[in-house]
C-alpha cells in the first residue's frame, strides 16, 4: 500500500457505497480534494467522514464469503467439489442454496431433496456423483450462509476488486474531482498500491 498519502472520505450515511469526497495529503503537506458528479456540500457535511485504512478496501481479512449462491457454486464446480458432468447441476444447484432457510438442519434436508428429486425426475443420473454434488451445495451453504447471524449472500460485500461490489470503483471511477477540474481520482492502481 502506498503510505506517502494520507486519505480521508466522506461516505454517505444512507449508502455505505456511496463516497462523495475524498482529501489527498501528500507527504509534503500538499492537499487536493476530489468531489463526485453531483455531490453537495450537505452530503459532504453530514456524511460520515474518517481516515481511510487498509481495511476499508482490504475488509475480508479472515472468512472470506462468496459474494453470491452462483459463485459459491461456480468455485465449488472449480473444485471438482460438485460434478461438472451432472447436466444441469450448476443451475440446479444455485437455485438449491440460493433459497432462504431458517436454519442449517433446514437448509441440508432442502438442498438434499432439491437435487434428489430433480435429477430423479430426468433418470439416469449417477447416483454417486447426485451424492458428491448435493455435498458440494450443502458446503458451499454452510460455508457462506448462517441464518442465526443473519448472514447471508452478499450481507458483508468484499471492497476488494470491482467484480462483486463497487470496490475499487466507489472512489476510483473517474468521476471524483478536483473542484477546478485539474485532477481526476484516476483508476490508476499505483495510486494505493506499490506495484513491484
Amino acid at each position: 500500500m502506498n503510505l506517502d498519502n494520507d486519505i480521508e472520505f466522506v461516505v454517505a450515511p444512507d449508502k455505505p457505497d456511496s463516497i462523495p469526497y475524498v482529501r489527498l495529503r501528500d507527504r509534503a503537506g500538499n492537499v487536493r480534494e476530489y468531489f463526485a458528479d453531483g455531490a453537495d456540500a450537505q452530503q459532504i457535511a453530514f456524511g460520515i467522514r474518517q481516515r481511510m485504512e487498509r481495511m476499508d478496501c482490504h475488509n475480508r481479512p479472515a472468512h472470506t464469503f462468496a459474494p453470491s449462491a452462483a459463485r459459491a457454486i461456480d468455485d465449488a464446480i472449480a473444485q471438482g467439489l460438485i460434478p461438472r458432468e451432472l447436466p444441469f447441476v450448476r443451475r440446479e444447484a444455485v437455485a438449491a442454496v440460493r433459497q432462504t432457510y431458517a436454519d442449517r438442519p433446514s437448509a441440508m434436508n432442502a438442498i438434499a431433496s432439491h437435487l434428489r428429486e430433480f435429477y430423479h425426475a430426468r433418470g439416469g443420473a449417477d447416483a454417486a456423483q447426485v451424492d458428491r454434488a448435493i455435498r458440494g451445495a450443502q458446503d458451499a451453504w454452510a460455508s457462506n450462509v448462517f441464518p442465526a447471524m443473519k448472514v447471508t449472500w452478499g450481507t458483508y460485500p468484499s471492497n476488494l476488486g470491482h467484480v462483486d461490489s463497487p470496490g475499487c470503483f466507489r472512489c476510483h471511477d473517474d468521476s471524483r474531482k478536483t473542484k477546478d477540474g485539474q485532477h481526476v481520482l484516476s483508476q490508476d492502481c499505483e495510486l494505493c498500491h506499490t506495484i513491484q
